[in-house]
């Protein structure tokens, strides 16, 4: 019998100022991510805006999307506009049923 494996999800800060999420954000990975500390609302960018690319993202569920609204009230606080990249299309249509696509205008 094999063992299931355990989700895992992380975030890294790139180069350019931007951050990547990958894996799965799903509720048994959501204390990974927020055991990594990733500030993202301290990100210096000439715009206030800060950028998170999906790309790498396998699987995105409603505790996930959840903790991504609780980002994006995060980075109004600190005036910051909050941006996701290419989010899955699983979380597109999460976000569309729930009527928030105006909170998450997302780049393709």
């Amino acid at each position: 019998m094999a063992i299931p494996s355990t989700p895992i999800v992380s975030m890294q800060k790139l180069d350019d100022g931007s951050f990547m999420l990958s894996g799965q954000l799903v509720f048994a990975t959501l204390s990974q991510l927020l055991e990594q500390q990733v500030s993202f609302v301290d990100n210096d960018s000439k715009d206030g805006s800060v950028s998170i690319d999906c790309t790498a993202v396998s699987h995105l569920d409603s505790p996930g999307i959840a903790l991504l609204l609780e980002w994006k009230k995060e980075a109004l606080l600190q005036n910051k506009e909050l941006v996701f990249r290419k989010l899955p299309k699983q979380a597109k249509a999460i976000i569309s049923a729930a009527h928030l696509n105006e909170i998450f205008m997302t780049d393709s």
